[in-house]
C-alpha cells in the first residue's frame, strides 16, 4: 500500500452471530420464532419443521443450539428430540425447549437440554433468554 496506510485502517468485519436451529411444525409460529431469535442480530437462524429435517440440518450447519418448540408431528415429541439429541455426539448442541405449563415433555430430563421457556414467550426477549441458557450450560 503507498499510502503508508496499511490494513489497519480497513473496517472490521464483525463475526457472524451465533446460529440456532429453531424446529417448529407450525410455519406461522415458526416465522415468529425465527424473526424474535433473529432480533438485534443475536442469532442466525435455519428453520425446520420436522425432526427429520432437523437432522439434516444439524449435520449441514452444525448450530450452536437448538430451540425446540414443535410437537413434531413425524413421530412422538420425545422420541423425535432425543433422535435429534443423540444424532451426532462428536457435536453435542444445547438445546432449549419452549413448552407450554403442564405438558408432558416438561418432565424430560437429558444431557443436552439447556432449558426450558414458556411457550407464552415475550418475542422481545426470546433470543436473549436463549443466549442466557446457552451461557449458563456452558
Amino acid at each position: 500500500d503507498s499510502s503508508g496506510l496499511g490494513d489497519s485502517r480497513r473496517p472490521q468485519v464483525p463475526p457472524p452471530p451465533p446460529t440456532a436451529l429453531l424446529v417448529e411444525d407450525d410455519p406461522s409460529l415458526r416465522a415468529i420464532l425465527a424473526e424474535a431469535l433473529r432480533l438485534n442480530g443475536v442469532w442466525q437462524v435455519v428453520e425446520e419443521s420436522t425432526a427429520a429435517r432437523a437432522l439434516e440440518a444439524l449435520r449441514i450447519h452444525h448450530p450452536d443450539v437448538i430451540v425446540w418448540a414443535t410437537q413434531a408431528a413425524d413421530e412422538p415429541q420425545s422420541e423425535a428430540l432425543f433422535r435429534v439429541l443423540g444424532a451426532y455426539p462428536e457435536h453435542r448442541v444445547p438445546c432449549v425447549i419452549l413448552a407450554t405449563a403442564g405438558r408432558g415433555h416438561l418432565a424430560i430430563e437429558a444431557e443436552g437440554i439447556a432449558g426450558f421457556i414458556n411457550a407464552w414467550f415475550d418475542p422481545a426477549t426470546l433470543a436473549t433468554e436463549v443466549a442466557n441458557l446457552v451461557r449458563r450450560r456452558a
